[in-house]
């Protein structure tokens, strides 16, 4: 793997020591491919203001696209200020060149005459520029190494003309084109002598591609070529539902006979493996059996370890969309222990039925052996044993759910059977990587981490869209109060990127449908859309938890609490165990005002979960306001500390000391988020709380105000924070609010709940 190719997710985000040595002159790094981000030579800085102003970051993109040409002023004004008459549009635009000078350097915007603007030459390292060059040039690997993604992706300027946004997606396609070029370029070099290289080309291609049916062949008929028929028929079935779905098309004639003539070719095993099985309904069959899927033990290499996970997580999703059965959660099944206790407490969670498994890794095959037992006496119904090629893990899944139906007599129909199909990568290591990802994120505090194992496996599989979608799920992790690890401007870009490419690649894929509503509820607060969002995901993929548990939290920021309620309870549902879920309950009815209930489900989630920081957190802001400042402000420290020091939870605390009376500390506080915020550009809207919490309404105005400009997640619920309750009744509330485009305002009254 070159390493070069997948960097470390701390280098898209800092800087790395020393960036630009020999190259003084320049101002810095531009990059608008794949990543948003300008990286200077000489202040880490800097940079970060300008990215806080997209509108003005977008006008140096576009004089960096002109290279050397000078673009008239009379150009740019429609562009970029539309919504201007003349005069204000040139002071506009005035203000702008000044701030980037200010930024950059005095030198890097030059002018020629008073009606005309450039960069300097050189002045800036554009990465669409060496890109470009490096396609003329006829160095297709080097222009892919450059080519990280989309021109500008997941970037958006409000207030913009439709002329701007027309020339982005212009320029974006002609860049994508470009990068399909060199792509095949190589896959053809390597076709005859090396087809691994080939095939890894390919599929970037077919990434690229998704509704190209001449890439989409190629892409099929190099993996049978290369034997990896599974994978050649689930490019084939990907494709398929794509064309059906976003196009209202089917395969052409002759991307049909292709796919027929390699499963023509098939073994009578594989063959089997395809077809549904149908089984009549008999023995009680249309009676619902509660299921559990405990996780496969492993027998390999200590880095596979969790494909035992894996293959279960696909066992139980599949088996959830089956008619007749209902399947606890992944949580639930990993927390039930062992022995007696583990059947007393599927016995509480009302499991009639368990299946456990072992995965042994032999060479390059896989052997499973899987068995269904009854919980009420531990006999076992059913057993079977199965050794497949590793690459054909997915086939092999597919398997096994259709056996363990036929074996509870259960009808397995044609559109169940098509969902058990899925085979989200036709790479082990691309899935070993997304799994190891995946379960970093889900720890929240550990999504930096997750986030490169996410971006090692988009390497390995560029059109693995499930990573994609965990990608993006990570960003939007960073970039709100889940971590706050990343200023919003900067994560939500990517993290709508990454869906949006995880949608190009799977239209039908819930994760992809989910993560850009959350970049759209939090970044772009575009409601209407986040929602139509959640509820495809939630119709995609009903068990899918964050769905629901992200649609309660859209529908709270609206004010419709008894609507996100019900998401809420559905999600905690779905994962009863999960201590986000848990949290969660507290956090809503902290929302609504409900501070008793906020209380008593803040002290639940707290005794099953001591060592998460959230139900401290909202157990302390629930309590403080009830009037109970003293063991509040203990909650919160010990949020704080179980945090390992997260902004939030010290925004958190400083605003329980001021509503404790404690101004001094909470001042002390203050002081510590206002560095934090001007080199982080994160804790604004915490900062603006505890100057409410003080009474000093101008101070938490500004910040709130600095919150807006870096387009704060947090805002999504100014609507509905108890917290800004003493600043509703200034007119400035109205305006950001607004803003932000919340229709009108809660009046809140105490609640006891």
């Amino acid at each position: 793997m070159n390493a070069s190719r997948y960097p470390k997710v701390i280098s898209q985000v800092t800087p790395s020591p020393g960036a630009g040595a020999g190259a003084a002159p320049r101002a810095g790094e531009l990059r608008t491919l794949g990543t948003v981000e300008l990286l200077a030579a000489d202040d880490a800085q800097r940079p970060r203001a300008l990215l806080a102003q997209p509108k003005r970051f977008a006008l140096l993109v576009y004089l960096a696209a002109a290279g050397s040409r000078f673009t008239r002023r009379d150009t740019l004004l429609p562009l970029f200020w539309p919504e201007h008459e003349s005069g204000a549009a040139r002071v506009a635009l005035r203000q702008a060149v000044h701030f980037l000078r200010r930024v950059l350097g005095a030198g890097v915007v030059v002018g020629r005459g008073a009606e005309e603007l450039a960069l300097a030459p050189e002045a800036l390292t554009h990465d669409a520029e060496l890109f470009q060059q490096a396609v003329r040039e006829g160095r297709p690997a080097d222009a892919l190494e450059l080519y990280r993604g989309d021109f500008l992706a997941g970037f958006f300027v409000s207030g913009a003309s439709p002329e701007l946004d027309h020339w982005i997606e212009t320029t974006r396609a002609n860049f994508r084109d470009l990068a399909l070029h060199a792509t095949l370029v190589l896959a053809g070099r390597d076709e005859v002598t090396n087809p691994g290289a080939a095939l890894h080309w390919t599929r970037r291609a077919a990434a690229l591609a998704p509704f190209d049916e001449s890439v989409q062949r190629r892409l099929i008929a190099l993996l049978d070529s290369t034997g990896d028929q599974a994978g050649a028929v689930h490019a084939y079935e990907t494709l398929h539902r794509r064309l059906a779905r976003e196009l209202d098309v089917q395969p052409s004639t002759a991307t049909t006979a292709l796919i027929d003539a390699i499963r023509a070719r098939r073994s009578p095993e594989e063959l089997r493996d395809a077809a549904p099985i149908h089984v009549s309904a008999e023995h009680g069959a249309d009676r619902l059996r509660a299921m559990a899927v405990l996780p496969f033990r492993f027998a390999g290499p200590a880095e596979e370890a969790l494909l035992g996970d894996g293959i279960a997580d696909e066992v139980r999703e599949a088996l959830r969309g089956v008619e007749g059965l209902a399947v606890v959660s992944r949580i639930e099944s990993e927390g039930v222990g062992s022995g007696a206790e583990a059947r007393a407490a599927l016995v509480r969670l009302g499991v009639e039925i368990v299946v456990s498994g072992e995965i042994e890794r032999i060479g390059l095959r896989l052997r499973v052996a899987v068995r269904l037992t009854t919980v009420a006496d531990g006999r076992e119904l059913w057993r079977d044993t199965y050794e497949r090629d590793a690459r054909d893990l997915f086939a092999l899944t597919r398997r096994l759910v259709q056996a363990i139906v036929g074996s509870l007599r259960i009808t397995l129909a044609d559109e169940a059977a098509q969902r058990v199909a899925r085979a989200p990568t036709a790479d082990l290591e691309a899935y070993r990587l997304y799994l190891q990802g995946r379960r970093h994120w889900t720890k929240r505090r550990e999504a930096l981490q997750g986030l490169e194992y996410l971006q090692l496996a988009v390497g390995r599989d560029p059109s693995f869209a499930l990573a994609h979608a965990g990608i993006a799920d990570a960003y939007n992790t960073l970039g709100s109060w889940e971590t706050a690890e990343l200023p919003s401007w900067e994560a939500f870009p990517r993290a709508q990127a990454a869906a949006i490419k995880a949608l190009e690649l799977d239209p039908t894929l819930a994760e992809g449908r989910a993560a850009l509503a959350y970049a759209q509820t939090h970044y772009l607060w575009q409601w209407e859309r986040a929602e139509q969002g959640l509820r495809d995901a939630i119709a995609l993929r009903p068990s899918y938890s964050h769905a629901h548990h992200w649609h309660s939290h859209l529908l709270c920021a609206l004010g419709r609490f008894d609507e996100s309620l019900a998401a809420s309870r559905r999600a905690f549902e779905l994962d009863p165990l999960d201590p986000v879920m848990n949290a969660h309950i507290a956090w809503h009815h902290w929302c609504a005002g409900e501070w008793n209930l906020a209380v008593d489900a803040a002290g639940r989630s707290q005794i099953n979960f001591p060592g998460e920081h959230w139900p401290p957190f909202f157990l302390g802001l629930a309590l403080a306001q009830r009037g109970e400042t003293e063991p509040a402000v203990e909650a919160l420290r010990r949020a704080l500390a179980l945090s390992r020091e997260s902004c939030v939870m010290l925004g958190g605390l400083g605003w329980g000391l001021a509503m404790a009376g404690d101004r001094q500390a909470a001042h002390r506080i203050a002081r510590t988020l206002h560095g934090v915020a001007e080199t982080r550009h994160v804790a604004a809207y915490e900062t603006a709380l505890i100057h409410a919490a003080l009474d000093e309404p101008d101070l938490a105005f500004d910040w709130l105000d600095r919150a807006y400009e870096e387009r704060s997640a947090s805002l999504t619920y100014l609507r509905v924070d108890p917290r800004l309750d003493p600043l509703r009744g200034d007119p400035r509330f109205s305006v950001l609010a607004t803003a932000v485009g919340h229709p009108p305002l809660i009046q809140r009254g105490v609640s006891s709940g």
